[in-house]
């Protein structure tokens, strides 16, 4: 099974349109968007994106209309035709490896913005989300782990002066990197590419619509070749 992995998304039509190409011209399986992927979900959103055959997924992250996602449902939502919200703390497994995934981030920005417009206070992580990740990965050994929001340890490596208000979500996905220690983790919402190895976790950020489209998707073949 092929994955492309793709940064914030800002619901842009023409991106989800070239990463749909990009999809088909390397045989891709799913599509997994990493937050900040369909604001308010418009039809002509959901039309680019499904317009394919390929598949899409997402979890959410600070710029999502919350009230349209179902946090705590427990198994991933069909959201729309081809289109599937993968709602926080869920846990499951393809091709034998083992998936974590956790939406939410705090918006710098939510002081531009109109309450339940625009901006949605349910953004943040919140404790119980972290319960239900505990809950559902058990004694699983995680693989990979998809977050919108990067955990401490990787936002202090690429990010020294990060806004302050965000750490509450930081801090919980660093107690999930303490804990479950998962091979490859990739996130979104900082609008930045990198790759970098912290003891056995490699962490890939990715970057947002107005990058390159390399710089926003990552190819990830679970068969073990990139």
């Amino acid at each position: 099974m092929r994955l492309l992995l793709v940064g914030d998304l800002h619901a842009n039509i023409e991106r989800a349109k070239e990463i749909n190409d990009l999809a088909i011209r390397q045989d891709i399986d799913k599509i997994i968007g990493l937050g900040d992927f369909g604001y308010t979900f418009t039809p002509d959103v959901i039309s680019a994106v499904s317009a394919q055959k390929i598949p899409w997924y997402f979890i959410d992250g600070n710029h999502d209309d919350h009230t349209q996602l179902t946090h705590d449902a427990p198994e991933i939502e069909e959201f729309a035709h081809e289109l599937y919200y993968i709602p926080r703390g869920h846990v499951w497994e393809w091709e034998s490896k083992t998936f974590a995934a956790m939406g939410g981030a705090y918006s710098i920005d939510k002081s531009h913005r109109v309450p339940y417009i625009s901006w949605w206070p349910e953004e943040q992580i919140q404790i119980g989300d972290m319960y239900r990740l505990d809950e559902n990965i058990g004694s699983k050994k995680v693989d990979i782990f998809l977050s919108h929001e990067a955990p401490k340890i990787a936002v202090k490596h690429f990010f020294k002066d990060a806004n302050r208000e965000g750490l509450s979500d930081r801090a919980f996905l660093e107690q999930a990197y303490n804990n479950y220690k998962p091979k490859l983790w990739i996130h979104g919402h900082w609008h930045y590419r990198y790759e970098w190895q912290s003891d056995d976790t490699k962490f890939i950020g990715l970057g947002h619509d107005y990058d390159t489209i390399e710089e926003q998707a990552y190819i990830l073949d679970l068969k073990g070749k990139k």
